[in-house]
């Protein structure tokens, strides 16, 4: 990631050897991010930038692969939510749009806050299946329009 974002000002790559600090705009279909390149010191993650409209500001929300994870785990739901049986990893993977890490990441933290069941050992003849848990008592959570 460092390398990308050296390489996307216009010019060479020599600007970003030129700076102590190189900070990164990015706009995406769904948000603008921000990131920096530090030469000293502690870099700023890719983090996705938030509109206030009454106020008119922009801040700082989440790191984008936190934004990720949530509108895939959106979606995970979703298809769940949509189907009879429990299903498997590889088969979630096949239905829902993202990468396997994040798909992944969403999936645990799904089953962290309850709101996913997994049965199974997890072993060849008996993988981990996912299965919607219905509560109408679900937990708060952040949702991926807050991130917008």
């Amino acid at each position: 990631m460092k390398t990308d974002a050296i390489d996307s000002p216009l010019g060479t790559t020599a600007i970003g050897g030129a700076v102590c600090t190189l900070v990164v705009l990015k706009r995406t279909e769904a948000y603008r991010t921000i990131q920096t390149v530090q030469r000293i010191g502690p870099e700023l993650a890719e983090t996705v930038l938030t509109f206030d409209p009454k106020r008119r500001t922009i801040g700082l929300g989440y790191e984008r692969s936190q934004v990720d994870a949530l509108a895939v785990a959106e979606e995970i739901l979703r298809f769940l939510e949509s189907v009879a049986d429990g299903k498997t990893e590889p088969e979630i993977t096949e239905e829902v749009e993202g990468n396997t890490g994040t798909i992944r990441q969403a999936l645990r933290q799904l089953v962290k806050q309850g709101r996913v069941t997994r049965e199974g050992a997890g072993k060849r003849g008996d993988p981990y299946r996912y299965s919607f848990l219905f509560s109408c008592l679900q937990p708060p959570n952040l949702r991926a329009e807050d991130c917008r």
